[in-house]
């Protein structure tokens, strides 16, 4: 193989690895987009626990973390109106 063959395969392979790059970046930017389209809902939750229930209390351990936030998550699901 010659140096310009050489030169000329190096060039192509770095041609690819950009196409690559920029294919996975576009594929990326497409997902984050749809995730956003989700994204109040699910942010409006994780702030209502994080603010009515997980700022509120001091868990000792797990299982006691576990039993207030599903204590939590039934009132919100059970007994609360959702617009």
């Amino acid at each position: 193989m010659t140096t310009s063959t050489k030169t000329l395969t190096t060039l192509v392979g770095a041609a690819l690895a950009i196409e690559k790059l920029r294919v996975a970046s576009e594929i990326r930017q497409t997902h984050l987009t749809r995730q956003e389209k989700r994204d109040p809902e699910i942010e409006s939750f994780f702030d209502k626990l994080r603010d009515e229930c997980l700022n509120r209390e001091v868990f000792r351990n797990g299982r006691e973390a576990q039993a207030i936030v599903e204590n939590w998550r039934q009132e919100y699901n059970n007994y609360r109106p959702h617009s």
